[in-house]
């Protein structure tokens, strides 16, 4: 029984000085002397240092990095700074960031380079490493690749190309060495478009009537929307203006783009209705006339018409443009109707006889052709104008003698061998009215339209 006392008592000493102090000598709590000390972040024993960094929480077993290499901190690594972290390598970076810390070239940010290692510890091999060649996507699978989307690799990639040459990655229609075609595409990724085509010159239509602007051109190998070929615009802002437009006279507006705000079909119209409207209301008188036939007044006879009075009936006034926008071809047709007298005396087997007529003529049709063209002015028209007339009827035909007979006299200057009959001094006659009929519609028309063409 002693004996284990004894025991005991020494134990118990041994164990009292072996024991943790827990204050120091000025009376301040040593630092891991109470439990919780080494983790509670407070710098218990007032020198600086807390938990297991304090000297005092080194053997505590909340502390297993304790200082086993006796530096001068309090962690048990190789090097000499204040964390714990283990960096075998010396690269910077411990383990588990540092994929392979037992080699310096390997550590989180390193250059990735081909050599079938995990360089920069992303967990993937030799992707897009420094020492690489570059590849381009391409997605179209066409042999050109995309400039936009590079990846370096250390060989050749699946879908991807050395090359930048596509400028159309999702069409394989479109790469260098792609013949053009006139689809507004660069197809050869050249940056031209439709290159080396065949052309045409198209102009714009804004306003939609089918005639172009010519101030405004571009060359096209297909016709582009809003254009034309021609230039025939005058005014691209309006549909109402263009070749052929209806032309608005004096209205500020040149709708025919004939380069006149005056519609010159129009003027020219009025001006020959008009003018034939007028004439045929009138009476005129012709001039008299005569004649010799044979060698009177031996052999042969003498005439004369006079007293001859003329009107007009009717009309068909047909104009016809011509190339020229101010010139218009005109026929005219109208039945002239004359009444008169007329005296003849002719020897005859040495007697002379002398008959006196009534003549009435008519309708005889006539047709007065030629041209007009009308001349503008800012403020009225004139006009030139050119007529002949011809005879559509027999007037011999459609005449009427009373008082004489005419079949007689035509027989007598036969037998003389005379190369004339009344018959045919009927017809000069009334083609000679024709004629002056026609002079009268030229000067009366020309002196009309300026009336008639103004504003």
């Amino acid at each position: 029984m002693s004996f284990l006392r004894l025991i005991l008592g020494v134990a118990l000493l041994s164990a009292a000085g072996c024991a943790t102090q827990l204050k120091d000598e000025d009376g301040v709590r040593n630092e891991g002397a109470q439990p919780g000390d080494c983790n509670d972040f407070a710098d218990n024993d007032e020198d600086g240092m807390f938990d297991c960094d304090d000297p005092g929480c080194r053997a505590s077993p909340l502390c297993d990095e304790a200082d086993a290499d006796a530096d001068a901190d309090a962690d048990a690594d190789a090097d000499a700074d204040a964390d714990s972290d283990t960096d075998n390598d010396g690269d910077g970076y411990s383990s588990p960031a540092d994929c392979n810390d037992s080699d310096a070239s390997i550590f989180p940010g390193a250059d990735e380079v081909c050599d079938g290692l995990d360089n920069n510890c992303d967990d993937q091999i030799d992707n897009d490493p420094v020492d690489g060649q570059t590849y381009y996507d391409d997605q179209d699978m066409d042999g050109y690749g995309d400039a936009d989307w590079p990846t370096q690799s250390c060989g050749p990639l699946t879908g991807h190309v050395d090359n930048t040459g596509d400028c159309d990655d999702f069409n394989d229609d479109i790469h260098p060495g792609v013949p053009e075609s006139c689809d507004s595409v660069d197809e050869n990724c050249n940056g031209e478009i439709d290159e080396g085509l065949p052309t045409t010159t198209f102009y714009a239509d804004e306003d939609g009537d089918g005639y172009g602007d010519p101030s405004d051109a571009i060359e096209s190998c297909a016709p582009p929307a809003g254009r034309v070929e021609n230039t025939e615009d005058c005014d691209d802002t309006s549909a109402a203006a263009h070749p052929g437009g209806t032309e608005v006279s004096w209205n500020g507006i040149d709708e025919d783009c004939d380069g006149y705000d005056l519609d010159f079909l129009d003027c020219a119209e009025d001006s020959i209705e008009e003018t034939v409207e007028l004439i045929s209301s009138y009476e005129w008188t012709v001039s008299d006339t005569s004649g010799t036939v044979g060698y009177y007044p031996i052999l042969g006879g003498v005439w004369s018409m006079y007293g001859q009075r003329l009107w007009l009936d009717g009309d068909d006034i047909v104009l016809t443009p011509t190339e020229d926008a101010d010139v218009f071809s005109v026929s005219i047709t109208m039945d002239m109707n004359m009444n008169g007298y007329m005296d003849a005396s002719y020897v005859f087997l040495d007697t002379t006889e002398s008959v006196s007529c009534v003549l009435d003529s008519g309708p005889v049709s006539t047709n007065f052709s030629g041209t007009i063209e009308i001349n503008p002015y800012d403020d009225h028209a004139t006009s030139d104008m050119t007529l002949t007339s011809m005879l559509l009827d027999d007037p011999s035909a459609v005449t009427y003698f009373s008082g004489c007979d005419l079949d007689l006299i035509d027989m007598i200057l036969s037998a003389l061998d005379f190369d004339v009959t009344l018959t045919s001094m009927i017809d000069s006659n009334m083609a000679e009215v024709g004629n002056a009929v026609a002079d009268l519609l030229e000067e009366t028309i020309e002196g009309g339209t300026e009336l008639i063409c103004h504003p």
